[in-house]
């Protein structure tokens, strides 16, 4: 109402937006005066907004608080992603991160629809939320090493340790992805997996049993017996009956392999000394039998798959010839006597008797 001196003065019940401002009178007739239309232009920054960050159990933040009613709250995440939203009436808003957050800063402002801006409400987070379990899908590679890939929370470290007790650590990527690859071929055994955020918050672990189905690649090969007696060195023929078996290998043998030999036709598998590309089994603490030996040699993996393998036949003989053997004549015996060895020729052939026909293996 105007005071006696036609003085008026009002104000409005909320923050207002540009526009107009209609102004008019009425007296106590009802009679009402034209409006006087005077335009207004909004320049009074909202103030700045209240900030309260929740963490989320995937790693994401929500983010609430008040503004000015209607205005557009720009949040900045502490990974630098933003999102915006309107504040309702009551001037409340809430946002949520896109994705799992890094300690930071959380960064909130207001505009209000004629541009103004207010300052900044920066509130800092600390992340103590640790990534959910890595899934994890173990693939065994030809040369018997294995590659371990799944999804992680992105950006974190993901440690994988592998059936024989070696670890690697890779990062995931914005998509969560990781995939790590052993050093070496693994045995069965579990492949243990966990992730670390920035933070240092540590992920429940991921264990996935792994079996072993790939065979040694090592080419192994009987060389040689120590001793080979006899006419040849290289004949695997001999008159010694305690032995030692030596060979070589294709490549050095990987964790858990082993060079085996069999003596009795892979009834029964004994443990070889290997060095490097080299294997030696001393048998000498055990007298072997004369006869012929089918000699196996394998390389084979703790999971039991079985690689390479070879065979050479052996054989032992330390009886000695029983068939006497006796000089009966030289051809020729000449002068005197025909039988006292006695003679003038120069060119001679020498005769004798044995007393059974020689075996097969046997000569005079």
């Amino acid at each position: 109402m105007a005071g006696p001196d036609g003085s008026y003065s009002g104000t409005s019940p909320s923050n207002q937006p540009s526009g107009d401002v209609t102004v008019k009178a009425a007296d106590d007739a009802g009679n009402v005066s034209p409006n006087t239309v005077v335009p207004y232009v909004d320049g009074i920054a909202p103030g700045a907004p209240t900030v309260n960050v929740v963490p989320n159990a995937d790693g994401s933040v929500t983010v609430d608080g008040k503004s000015e009613p209607g205005s557009h709250v720009t949040i900045t995440y502490p990974d630098g992603s933003t999102g915006t939203v309107v504040a309702g009436p009551d001037g409340s808003y809430s946002g949520t991160s896109p994705s799992n957050q890094p300690s930071g800063d959380v960064t909130v402002k207001a505009a209000d629809d004629a541009g103004n801006v207010s300052p900044n409400t920066v509130v800092p987070y600390v992340d103590g939320i640790a990534p959910g379990a890595p899934t994890v899908n173990v693939v065994p590679n030809a040369d018997g090493s294995v590659t371990v890939d799944g999804k992680s929370e992105p950006g974190s470290h993901v440690t994988i340790t592998y059936p024989d007790g070696s670890t690697g650590t890779v990062v995931a990527g914005p998509d969560g992805s990781y995939s790590g690859t052993s050093p070496s071929n693994q045995p069965s055994g579990d492949v243990t997996v966990k992730a670390a955020d920035d933070a240092g918050n540590v992920s429940p672990n991921t264990v996935v049993p792994y079996v072993d189905g790939i065979a040694p690649e090592a080419a192994i090969a009987i060389t040689s017996i120590t001793t080979d007696s006899g006419a040849s060195a290289t004949d695997y023929i001999t008159s010694d009956n305690i032995l030692v078996f030596n060979g070589t290998l294709g490549a050095a043998l990987g964790a858990g392999e082993k060079a085996q030999i069999s003596l009795d036709g892979g009834v029964t598998w004994l443990d070889s000394t290997v060095s490097g590309t080299t294997w030696s089994y001393d048998n000498q603490a055990a007298t072997l039998a004369d006869g012929t030996y089918n000699v196996q040699v394998r390389v084979i993996d703790t999971a039991g798959n079985v690689g390479q393998t070879a065979s050479q036949s052996v054989i032992i003989d330390s009886a000695v010839p029983s068939a006497a053997i006796a000089i009966t004549s030289i051809t020729a015996d000449s002068g005197a006597s025909a039988t006292d060895y006695i003679t003038n020729d120069n060119t001679l052939v020498f005769n004798g008797t044995l007393g059974a026909a020689l075996a097969a293996d046997e000569k005079a």
